[in-house]
């Protein structure tokens, strides 16, 4: 592997690290405005959302070339080629990446997690909002065949 690929390959980690950490805040403030109910701030934190987000495709494009370029002098397919394997390839010389890659595992994992409990906060109080306007207005007919209900087991 050639040591300019080495180079580009850890130039975009440390951005990935960057924009998974800067991500991560963004999740953790954005979690804190629901559980507030702060809608200010929601919709603050969701335009912050939607801009790193669209930074993302950016960096999904200079990565995506990179691996092909890689994959070509390389004579494999872009499939077969992750972050591990390339550092596996490149031995020593890919002692940064490899230090990189494990921080971007642990950031990403953060963010997963970070996400998955903001998808549970909104679903629950998508539920809970739900049921208060079926108590107030009565249930909606087309939703309660599609989605269940909630029962009150105790009264």
């Amino acid at each position: 592997m050639k040591t300019a690929h080495l180079h580009q390959l850890g130039a975009w980690a440390q951005e990935e690290l960057h924009a998974q950490r800067e991500l991560a805040r963004a999740l953790e403030t954005y979690e804190q405005s629901i559980v507030r109910g702060d809608l200010a701030a929601l919709a603050v934190g969701a335009a912050e959302l939607e801009a790193q987000l669209a930074r993302n495709a950016a960096r999904e494009q200079r990565r995506s070339a990179l691996i092909e370029a890689i994959a070509q002098d390389l004579r494999v397919s872009p499939r077969v080629l992750t972050l591990r394997s390339l550092c596996a390839r490149a031995g020593d010389a890919a002692s940064a990446l490899a230090e990189a890659r494990a921080e971007l595992e642990v950031a990403a994992r953060r963010t997963r997690g970070l996400a998955r409990r903001i998808a549970i906060l909104a679903r629950s109080q998508q539920i809970v909002l739900g049921e208060a306007l079926d108590a107030a207005f009565g249930p909606d007919q087309a939703a309660t065949e599609t989605q269940g209900r909630l029962v009150d087991a105790m009264g």
